[in-house]
């Protein structure tokens, strides 16, 4: 039987061999093609790159020139990089140029809004920074927020994530540096809200965001005195979770805590006789709604 079944088996076509190389050349082509491409563009970027640099970084363009009528090699261009890369922390470390943060700008005011990547220059203040913001309305106010990391104001998580709201007259280098926060993307919080307002850490499959939540003003009374507060349609102010509810209807909140000592803030009242404005003093978290399993009949 196992005679039989082994005198069954055939031996691949003579043209199977053929069609397998071709197969593999065409593939070795195009593999080579592209990586042709990518390091004649990853050249192209490096002589971008030393254009903007002084004279001192040594690499002159001819060392480029010479890659270019080269059959380009992924070794060399690796070899080059790692060398202008060495002398630019030269000319860092000695002053010649300065170095950029790349921040990452979030809309804390307007979660659906995708954050953008940017780099700016350290000797900015906050408030240079907000020049920059593309203002949603034209009298709209920014206010900047620096996403950091202090167990001592977040106890609840173990990320220790926090907001603080930042001063536009402090330099954002002193403020970064201070902080240990100089060699990484830095998350920066924009507002834009001419009311009062405070920022809730939000846990929603499995993410920690932050976002603002504004409260209003009691009507005819001046507002530097009177409590703000969330509100119904019928005027009764509202208790934290009531206000959370209301706010995420496709979310079950499972947790409201006060972030800095972890205690339940679920039945507290939304205004400053328990929130201060501008501060980030609550923790809540999220989980999908379980919808109800039915039975099938038979």
């Amino acid at each position: 039987m196992a005679d039989e079944k082994l005198n069954s088996i055939k031996p691949p076509a003579p043209e199977r061999k053929e069609t397998i190389e071709a197969a593999a050349m065409h593939d070795y082509e195009s593999l080579e093609k592209e990586t042709k491409g990518l390091l004649e563009i990853s050249v192209d970027n490096l002589q971008s790159l030393l254009e903007l640099l002084p004279t001192s970084t040594d690499v002159d363009s001819q060392t480029l020139a010479n890659l270019r009528q080269e059959q380009p090699k992924i070794v060399n261009l690796q070899a080059l990089i790692l060398d202008v890369a060495d002398k630019i922390k030269v000319l860092q470390k000695d002053g010649t140029i300065d170095k950029q943060f790349m921040i990452k700008v979030i809309r804390l005011d307007e979660p659906t809004q995708a954050a953008k990547h940017q780099p700016i220059h350290p000797d900015l203040t906050f408030g240079d920074l907000c020049q920059d913001l593309d203002k949603p309305e034209e009298n709209a106010l920014p206010e900047i927020w620096l996403k950091k990391v202090d167990p001592k104001q977040n106890c609840v998580t173990k990320s220790g994530i926090w907001w603080e709201q930042q001063d536009p007259a402090d330099s954002i280098r002193a403020v970064l540096e201070d902080r240990g926060m100089d060699r990484e993307v830095v998350d920066f919080g924009i507002v834009w809200c001419n009311e009062d307002y405070v920022i809730v850490l939000i846990q929603d499959n499995g993410e920690e965001t932050g976002r603002s939540f504004s409260a209003y003003f009691i009507e005819g009374i001046d507002p530097e005195f009177a409590n703000w507060r969330a509100e119904f349609s019928d005027g009764k102010p509202q208790r934290i979770s009531e206000r959370f509810k209301n706010e995420f209807q496709d979310r079950q909140v499972c947790k409201i805590l006060r972030l800095k000592d972890g205690s339940d803030a679920s039945n507290k009242m939304f205004d400053r006789s328990f929130l201060k404005a501008k501060t980030n003093p609550l923790y809540l978290e999220l989980t999908p709604v379980t919808m109800p399993t039915t039975r099938a009949t038979v």
